[in-house]
Order: structure tokens, then sequence, then C-alpha cells
């Protein structure tokens, strides 16, 4: 059911280095335009006489080489309806080098749509777009395709690459697995999962410690190293700034240094047997993490 919304907004930020527009339903929605205009709203014009789009599933995106695929085709061409429409698709790798996909014929309904799954040929390891058109002038649909190998589930300790994605081990668990298949060695305790960090580990009170011993154990069973990030003071622990000079809480100085040493024996302790590297907060340069002097943060 394609409809057009539109909203009014002030755009406080001079238009240089663009924004983001971030869409949230409670059921899954397909973007086919966004239109930014100054003062009165306009009639809505197609891109182009036929508009296509690619859809997968996210693991989908993700095939083992060779693998065939089989995103949805999406068409809107609506000055054609109940017409027969001749579809390519392709591949383009990182070099804008292209191979064939697929074809296929697909009848549009009385509305000038088609929805439904065509079925591509495979690649080799790679990052590609795979891209959709019909003959004449259209707007392309595409894809971003990964291909990538299978995950052996052996430790990688050549590659140099590590990441810190979201991860819960009762989920897909989607990036921790894609990143393992992309060669990725090191995941990083830190942005999406605060597992080791003080206001995870001591939220409350000094000496009253959580612990996420489930995750942690899991990243290193997948053939993770781990890195933990020694960084943000719980809200107890941190001293107190002037009203001209805040400080986020997670930022702010322990009032006593003893306390961060004693978070610092326990959770290294606690990990040693499967993370020996840490590092010793996190952008120290910056007030969101750091609300404290460079001496302050030698000592």
């Amino acid at each position: 059911q394609w409809q057009r919304y539109h909203f009014a907004a002030v755009l406080e930020a001079p238009f240089t280095r663009g924004y983001m527009l971030r869409v949230r339903a409670k059921a899954p929605v397909l973007v086919d335009q966004v239109q930014v205009e100054e003062g009165k709203l306009s009639e809505h014009a197609p891109m182009a006489p036929a508009e296509l789009g690619l859809d997968m599933p996210v693991l989908s995106r993700y095939p083992l080489p060779r693998q065939p695929v089989q995103p949805q085709l999406f068409v809107w061409a609506p000055g054609r309806a109940k017409q027969t429409v001749s579809v390519r698709l392709w591949w383009e790798d990182f070099f804008g080098r292209t191979t064939e996909a697929a074809r296929a014929n697909v009848q549009l309904d009385e509305h000038g749509r088609y929805e439904g799954p065509v079925r591509c040929r495979g690649q080799d390891v790679g990052i590609y777009r795979l891209k959709a058109a019909t003959a004449g002038k259209c707007a392309e649909g595409e894809i971003v395709i990964g291909v990538l190998p299978a995950d052996d589930g052996k430790r990688v300790p050549q590659s140099f690459f590590g990441t810190h994605a979201r991860m819960n081990p009762h989920s897909e668990n989607i990036a921790v697995r894609i990143a393992r298949r992309a060669g990725m060695r090191w995941y990083r305790l830190h942005d999406f999962n605060h597992h080791v960090q003080w206001r995870h580990c001591e939220p409350e009170q000094k000496g009253k410690f959580v612990w996420a011993d489930e995750e942690i154990y899991d990243l290193y069973r997948r053939g993770y190293e781990l890195l933990g990030t020694l960084v943000r003071t719980p809200d107890w622990a941190g001293r107190d700034y002037p009203p001209d000079r805040p400080a986020i809480p997670q930022a702010r100085v322990p009032r006593k240094l003893s306390w961060y040493a004693d978070y610092v024996r326990e959770v290294v302790r606690r990990y040693k047997d499967v993370m020996n590297c840490w590092e010793m907060w996190n952008e120290p340069y910056g007030w969101g993490f750091w609300a404290g002097t460079p001496e302050e943060y030698v000592e």
C-alpha cells in the first residue's frame, strides 16, 4: 500500500553535511523516495516511469561463495498496468565491474505493480551491489551483498581486524556471526556491550558487582580475542561538578582513585582466562568520556 507522508520541521543546521531520516514502524516499511522542500508542498512526481527495488532478510545478504541468492523484486510502473516487463539483474563489484545475475519477465497488476522473488547466480568472495533495471528510463533498484566464507570456528591470529558490534547470545547475533566470517580477530567490549565497564560491573554501590559471564564466554567460544575497556564511572562514584561546568556521570573523575583500582582488580581477575588485553579508559581527550585534566588521567 504505497502512500505519501509529509511533515514539517525546522532544520536548524545548514544543509552542508546532510541529514539522516530514520523511519520507525510497527510493520515492515519500504521507503521509496524522500523529498525535501522549502515552503509549500508540491505535487509528487515519480523519479522515472518505472521504479524498481530489491530486498532480502539481513542474514541472507551474506551468502557463501557461489551460493545463489533470491532477492525480493519490486516493480512500479503506473503507465504500464497489466503489461509484461522485462527485468535485468546484474552484479557490480567494488571496482565497478559487472556480471549478469538473472533476467526475468514479470507481469504487472492493474496498478502497474509487481512483487516476487528472483533467483540470481552467486559470486565469489567480495562485496557487491546487486542491481535491477527495466528497458528504457527507470529508477534502478539495488541491494548490497557481502559474499563471505563460512566460519570454521578457528581463531585467526594473523588478522589485524576487529569489531565492537551489538551481541546477545539469545538472539540471531547477526553482527557477531558476520564479523567472524569476515575474518575479524578482535572483539572490543565497548559501545554496544558495556559488560566489563565500571558502570555495568558496579552500578549501584561499592562492592556490589554484576557480571556478564554468559555474554563474554559466548564471544570467546566463537573464536574472538577480547579487548576490554576500563571506562565509564558509575553515578555513585563520580565527584560533583559546578553548574557552569557540568559533566555527564560516566565521564566524571572518581572521587577516590582507589575505588577505580578495586574495580579494575576485580574485573581483570574474573576474566583473566579469556581476556588479557585491556584499554585504560576511552577517548580521554573528550569531555564526554573524561571530565578531568590530563594530569588526573595520567594519575
